[in-house]
């Protein structure tokens, strides 16, 4: 906890050109009874998060004791596009963050709301570096696919919520 406090004005100071604009967050849990009464609760202590954004690029970074997250609403897609792409952002704020606060196990990696991940080689023991496949890449081996598509349509109401994901 102390260690990324000392280091993220570090950080800070390279990122800065890209994301001007950064604060500090005191996040605190609040556990609620059935009537909706907060309770005391000694788990529940304030944890502090550091913030930077790029309001033109619709990018946000935010360092907490356990996680970094960058958030995007500008680009639609992972990797395409001759420039300016999510990839080139994830790659560069990663790189520098563990310039500065080395991260030795990463335990979670999560892309959310992306179009496009390519891959450099279609062999199963390559996605599985990156992937928790869906279907069973050991019976439906992803050398011998030729198109795939996993869809799941579901109603929620009042939405109705459609999930898709494709190997090509």
């Amino acid at each position: 906890q102390f260690y990324i406090s000392r280091k993220i004005g570090d950080f800070q100071l390279e990122i800065l050109d890209e994301f001007p604009e950064s604060s500090q967050q005191v996040q605190t849990m609040v556990t609620l009874d059935a009537n909706g009464v907060a309770l005391k609760d000694e788990a529940n202590k304030p944890v502090l998060n550091w913030v930077f954004e790029n309001v033109d690029s619709k990018t946000k970074i935010t360092v907490k004791q356990n996680s970094l997250s960058i958030i995007s609403t500008e680009f639609k897609s992972y990797d395409s596009g001759p420039e300016n792409k999510f990839k080139d952002v994830v790659s560069q704020v990663v790189s520098k963050f563990r310039k500065h606060i080395p991260i030795k196990n990463f335990t979670r990696l999560g892309l959310r709301y992306i179009d496009r991940c390519p891959l450099d080689e279609l062999t199963n023991e390559y996605f599985g570096k990156f992937y928790m496949p869906v279907i069973d890449i050991n019976k439906y081996r992803l050398e011998d696919l030729i198109d795939t598509l996993i869809q799941i349509r579901m109603k929620k109401p009042p939405h109705y919520l459609h999930f898709q994901s494709g190997i090509k």
